[in-house]
C-alpha cells in the first residue's frame, strides 16, 4: 500500500480533518481508491491529492459541494474553467451585497446626523437637503401604521428586485395639487433609476421644515390652508426623527416642504 495514502496521511498533507474526508466520501465526491474489506481502512491514490485541492477551491468560493458533479466528467476530468466562471459570479454577488450594506449604513448615518442636528429647533426652519433618490408606493390608508409598514415591505422587495441599496430614512410622501392629494410610503435609496416605476428623484433643495407629531402630514392641508392657497403644487415628505439611542416609542416627524 506504499503507493497509497491512509486517511490520516491525506488529512495531514492537505491540512483538513478526517471528518471532512469522510463527509466527502459520504456525499460521493471523493471515494477512497481502495478500502480494506477486513478492517475498513481507507486508502487514497496520490492523484486524489489534486482532487482535494479542487474540492477546497469549490468550498472557498461558497459553491455547494453537492454541485461537484457539475464540474467533473469521468472521461475528460475536472472542468476548472467552468468552476472559475461560476466563482467569479459568486464573487460579484458578494461584492454587490457588501456595497449595498455599506450604502445602507451611509444612508442611516446621514439620517441620524440630520435628526440630531435639528432636534431642538422649534417652529419652521430652512434645511438644505442634498439630492436624493426614493422609491415610493401608493398608500390606501395614510393614517394607518399597519398599512405603512405593509407598503414599506413592498418597497424593500422592489429595491431587492432592482438591485439597489435601501434602508433608513423612510416615511410618507404627499403630493398636493388643486385636484387633490395623494399619499405614498417611501424609501430612500442610493442609486438613480430614471425611467423605472416607483422611482422619484429630488434635487438638492432648501426645504421649509417643521417638526410635528407622526402622521401630521395627513392633516397638513387642514392645518395650514393659507400656505396651500399660495402654493398650489407641493410635495411634502414626512420623515421620522429617530435619534440614538433608539427608544421604542413614537418619534416626532419632520415635514419637508418641496
Amino acid at each position: 500500500m506504499k503507493e497509497y495514502l491512509t486517511i490520516g496521511e491525506m488529512a495531514r498533507i492537505k491540512k483538513i480533518s478526517i471528518k471532512s474526508l469522510r463527509y466527502y466520501e459520504r456525499i460521493g465526491i471523493l471515494i477512497p481508491e481502495k478500502i480494506n474489506p477486513e478492517n475498513g481502512y481507507r486508502y487514497y491514490s496520490k492523484e486524489q491529492l489534486l482532487t482535494v485541492d479542487m474540492i477546497k477551491f469549490l468550498a472557498s468560493m461558497d459553491i455547494p459541494l453537492r454541485q461537484w458533479d457539475k464540474y467533473i466528467d469521468p472521461e475528460s476530468g475536472f472542468h476548472l474553467r467552468e468552476l472559475i466562471a461560476d466563482s467569479r459570479e459568486v464573487v460579484r454577488e458578494e461584492i454587490f451585497r457588501l456595497e449595498v450594506r455599506q450604502k445602507r449604513l451611509e444612508l442611516a448615518a446621514r439620517g441620524l446626523e440630520d435628526n440630531e442636528k435639528y432636534e431642538k429647533v422649534e417652529g419652521y426652519y430652512q434645511r438644505l437637503i442634498p439630492e436624493r433618490n426614493i422609491l415610493c408606493y401608493p398608500m390606501d390608508e395614510p393614517e394607518s401604521q399597519v398599512d405603512f409598514h405593509k407598503k414599506l415591505s413592498i418597497l424593500f422587495e422592489i429595491a431587492r428586485e432592482y438591485r439597489v441599496s435601501a434602508n433608513y430614512p423612510s416615511g410618507i410622501l404627499m403630493d398636493y395639487s388643486p385636484r387633490g392629494q395623494s399619499f405614498s410610503a417611501y424609501l430612500e435609496i442610493y442609486e438613480r433609476l430614471d425611467g423605472y416605476p416607483f422611482f422619484r428623484h429630488f434635487p438638492r433643495h432648501d426645504y421649509r421644515c417643521i417638526r410635528r407629531e407622526p402622521r401630521a402630514i395627513v392633516h397638513v392641508t387642514r392645518d395650514e390652508p393659507e400656505y396651500f392657497k399660495e402654493h398650489p403644487f407641493v410635495t411634502i415628505i414626512e420623515a421620522d426623527c429617530i435619534t440614538s439611542p433608539v427608544r421604542f416609542k413614537p418619534y416626532p416627524a419632520e415635514l419637508e416642504f418641496f
